[in-house]
């Protein structure tokens, strides 16, 4: 079992967990709603071969929870790592990031080169695909407010999210709740998620931002939209490798990480499945990259829980290539 640690930055607690393992030290960054113990099936496939340490982000788990949208901002994320990268000990470190966090974690290596000797980007998209990204906002702006008991919390993650194994199910309904008089409540913050997701001036009972509803409402139904790709999905991949190739893309209003200051080695992992990272955005990413590289695995959106052996396998062989 990982040993839970803590540090306060700016008056925000943030609750961290460390694997212990060989060197080189790994930060795992988790996507948004998720939480720090979502890498537990990744780090049994790690088994002790690299030094793992994840948080659980800001607005998520067991780490505060400001109030203020602009404490949701990215550079806010990439200065928490940091603060427990020091509180840890860890003067450079190989960087995993998944989805939100691989955007945290390339911001991280553009602004402190020092502080990333590697870049792990597990399936997150610069320009993602309009399914996942309207899929993300429907499940983390409208999800239920509470759960009368584990079975129905259960069911509703069989509806939303099917196929996984059990214990997938068994770590979210662990990690992602807290019990309380009123069953289960969601640890991660909705005001975190709007904030993150950019979806507070834009709420209305007709928009995919509007409030979380109360515990008395229907749940969202599975998602069982198509799994092709859409034209809106399209423009946004062909805007992508038309307009970001030397600049920050901009990312709904918000400029992303610079791709092109990144100077360690990077690998882009996509899988197969993904409904946020499309093959060609992907193969973009890497060539903007200064020495980006790509693996394809036969995966979902959650690379981690579907295939956590082999991206394990492939975080290890790729820490063997870094420089000390």
């Amino acid at each position: 079992m990982p040993e839970r640690h803590a540090t306060v930055r700016a008056d925000i607690d943030l609750a961290w967990w460390k694997w212990p393992g060989s060197m080189p030290p790994t930060m795992l960054m988790h996507g948004i709603g998720n939480y720090a113990r979502y890498w537990d099936l990744l780090a049994d496939a790690v088994g002790g071969r690299l030094r793992l340490i994840a948080s659980d982000a800001r607005g998520h788990g067991e780490s505060g929870k400001p109030s203020e949208a602009e404490a949701y901002a990215a550079d806010e994320f990439v200065a928490d790592a940091l603060e427990i990268m020091g509180a840890a000990g860890i003067q450079s470190a190989l960087v995993v990031g998944h989805s939100m966090g691989g955007g945290h974690a390339a911001r991280l290596a553009a602004s402190h080169p020092g502080r990333v000797r590697g870049l792990v980007l597990v399936d997150w998209s610069p320009a993602p695909l309009a399914e996942g990204a309207e899929r993300a906002r429907r499940l983390s702006l409208s999800r239920p407010a509470a759960f009368v008991d584990e079975a129905d919390a259960l069911a509703y993650l069989r509806e939303t999210s099917p196929g996984h194994p059990e214990a997938v199910y068994a770590n979210r309904l662990a990690y992602a709740f807290t019990r309380g008089p009123d069953g289960l409540t969601w640890k991660s913050s909705p005001a975190a998620l709007a904030a993150i997701l950019g979806g507070r001036a834009a709420a209305s009972s007709e928009d995919p931002a509007a409030p979380t509803p109360s515990s008395d409402q229907k749940r969202v139904p599975p998602d069982v939209g198509g799994r092709g790709r859409s034209a809106s999905a399209r423009g946004r991949s062909d805007a992508y490798r038309r307009g970001a190739r030397g600049r920050a893309p901009v990312i709904d209003g918000r400029r992303g990480p610079d791709l092109g200051v990144i100077a360690c080695p990077v690998l882009v992992v996509r899988g197969t499945r993904s409904t946020v990272l499309s093959a060609e955005v992907a193969g973009a990413t890497a060539r903007e990259l200064r020495n980006g590289r790509i693996l394809e695995l036969d995966a979902g959106h959650n690379v981690a829980l579907d295939r956590p052996r082999e991206l394990a396998a492939a975080i290890v062989d790729f820490s063997a290539s870094l420089r000390p």
